[in-house]
């Protein structure tokens, strides 16, 4: 997708059968067989394939500046974690070059290129920036949204993570009212959001000095324009970037999980559980199986109890993980 993200490949139409006798198919060729007495090929088809970089798309509109400020301050936090690289996006202008110009807005960064909606796809996790207008989106970020219908028909971003960051006008303009109402675009794609919450530890509560941002995710107050974002707002906005989880993260080397960690029977189609209360609660945790809700705070994903192969995108780390039970 865009800079650096690619398409998938379409599947391509196999060559005719060759006339020439000599087969060069791997079907012709033996087989080796390891000492366990599994063939090469079920054996390595079996291994798991390292992916390249997660991408995590910055999409934004800013017509001042202060959204993407913050844009670019939230691409450090992201590119600062291994393995994860940011890419930033602009969505279209809607207003004419004239009232542009009239309301006295800057040129755009043509550095930074325009996003188209089918794009999204190749995003492993979407971060939007948005101005509030009315406690709201702004025209052009919903035009975008709207230009998201195909997508949404084929549910092509159901399951992606994402996230939001706002600027306003005012203290009492929409830092948290222009995120929420945003979620509904989420909700309709089947896009998980994933807020900041208080992560961002002393900075969320200085009473100090003005700082935009919220448990929704990171802000900046414009006022009438000439205000610029001050260190707190960007920090929070690159601390939005970086996942930082209160715990560890368990992953498929780390945490093997078996049948009689997961409710099972009548009561498996009713049940949920929480990967990271299991990693750091274990085994004791079976008291509350049958509970719909995870008592670890900090989690906000939670999979059917169900035994066989589970796949689940963690909050923060914006990775798959994929595991199987035995």
């Amino acid at each position: 997708m865009g800079k650096g993200g690619g398409c998938v490949p379409s599947k391509k139409k196999q060559p005719p059968v060759s006339d020439d006798p000599v087969s060069t198919t791997r079907e012709a060729e033996p087989i080796p067989v390891n000492d366990d007495g599994r063939d090469d090929i079920a054996s390595t088809s079996l291994q798991p394939t390292i992916s390249s970089k997660l991408k995590i798309f910055i999409v934004f509109y800013s017509m001042y500046g202060h959204v993407e400020g913050l844009a670019k301050r939230m691409k450090k936090g992201v590119d600062g974690v291994e393995g994860v690289e940011a890419f930033q996006y602009r969505v279209a202008e809607t207003l004419s070059d004239d009232v542009l110009i009239k309301m006295k807005a800057p040129e755009k960064d043509v550095g930074i290129p325009e996003i188209t909606a089918a794009e999204l796809v190749n995003a492993d996790g979407i971060l939007f920036g948005f101005p509030t207008r009315y406690g709201c989106m702004a025209a052009q970020m919903k035009a975008f949204f709207d230009s998201t219908g195909q997508l949404w028909k084929e549910q092509k971003l159901a399951g992606k993570p994402a996230g939001f960051f706002v600027s306003t006008g005012t203290q009492g303009g929409g830092q948290e009212t222009t995120a929420w109402t945003a979620i509904t675009q989420l909700t309709h794609h089947g896009m998980l959001f994933v807020p900041v919450g208080y992560t961002f530890g002393a900075g969320m509560f200085k009473m100090d000095s003005i700082r935009g941002g919220s448990p929704y995710g990171a802000g900046v107050y414009a006022g009438d324009g000439s205000r610029e974002a001050n260190e707190t707002e960007l920090a929070f906005a690159e601390h939005q970037g970086t996942p930082t989880p209160t715990k560890k993260v368990p992953t498929v080397q780390e945490t093997k999980f078996t049948e009689n960690m997961i409710p099972t029977g009548k009561d498996s189609g009713k049940s949920s559980f929480c990967l990271l209360s299991w990693h750091i609660l274990g085994e004791n945790q079976n008291q509350n199986q049958n509970q719909n809700h995870c008592i670890h705070a900090d989690c906000a994903i939670y999979v059917p109890g169900a035994v066989g192969e589970v796949s689940m995108k963690l909050p923060r780390t914006i990775r798959e993980v994929s595991m199987a039970f035995d």
